[in-house]
C-alpha cells in the first residue's frame, strides 16, 4: 500500500449512463469529489473486510497522473502536465455512501483503491480517450466500457481541477467511464472472499 498526495474522482462522466443526455441539456457541470487515499492498494491486493460494511462495490476507472503542480491552467497546457495513466478500482461501500449521503467516507477506507500495476507515459498510451477498460468478479465479467464514452475529457479535468486552486504532482484523478458497476447493474458487487481485477 502507498500513500498519495490528492486523490478526485469525476462522477456523472459517462455518455452511457442514463441520465447523460438530459445531463448535458440542462447545462451541468462535471461533477468533481475528493476521496481520501491514506492507504492506496496494490493491483494484486486484498481489499480488507470492515465489520461495517455489508455492500462493497467496484468500478473499474482511468488514473490519470499529473507530473507537475498545476495552476490556473488551460485545456491546451493540460497535455504538458500528464505524466502517464493507469487503472484503478474505485471501491465503495455503498451502505456508508447510503448513510452519510456523500461519496467520501464509502470511498477512502484504507486499502480501498487498487491501482496499477504501472503507469503508462502519456507518450505511450496512444489516445486516451479511446481504451477499452473491463472488471471481472472471479471470472464473470462486470464491467465493459470505453473511455470514449467520457463527456469531460482528461485535459479538461485537469485543468478545471487546477482553476484556483493547485493541482499537485502525483495527484490521481479517477475519470469515471462507464455506469455499469454493481450498484448501476443491480448486481452483486464484490462478495467477501472474492476476487475481483480490471483489466
Amino acid at each position: 500500500m502507498a500513500d498519495l498526495p490528492g486523490t478526485y474522482s469525476l462522477s456523472a462522466n459517462s455518455d452511457e449512463e442514463i441520465i447523460t443526455r438530459d445531463y448535458i441539456a440542462s447545462g451541468k457541470e462535471a461533477v468533481y469529489f475528493s476521496k481520501r487515499v491514506n492507504r492506496a492498494n496494490d493491483p494484486d491486493g486484498i481489499i480488507p473486510a470492515y465489520d461495517f460494511v455489508d455492500s462493497l462495490d467496484y468500478e473499474a476507472e482511468l488514473g490519470v497522473i499529473p507530473k507537475k503542480d498545476a495552476f490556473n491552467i488551460t485545456v491546451e497546457e493540460a497535455a504538458t502536465h500528464i505524466l502517464g495513466y493507469t487503472i484503478i478500482n474505485d471501491v465503495s461501500a455503498r451502505n456508508l455512501q447510503f448513510k452519510h449521503q456523500q461519496w467520501y467516507r464509502g470511498k477512502s477506507l484504507d486499502g480501498y483503491t487498487p491501482m496499477g500495476p504501472c503507469i503508462v507515459t502519456a507518450d505511450e498510451i496512444g489516445d486516451a480517450h479511446d481504451l477499452a477498460i473491463s472488471c471481472y468478479v472471479n471470472d464473470e465479467k462486470r464491467q465493459e466500457s470505453n473511455t470514449k464514452y467520457m463527456i469531460t475529457t482528461v485535459e479538461e479535468a485537469v485543468s478545471e481541477l487546477s482553476q484556483g486552486m493547485t493541482l499537485k504532482a502525483g495527484t490521481v484523478i479517477c475519470n469515471r467511464h462507464s455506469r455499469r458497476c454493481g450498484y448501476g447493474n443491480e448486481a452483486a458487487g464484490i462478495p467477501k472472499g472474492e476476487r475481483c481485477r480490471k483489466v
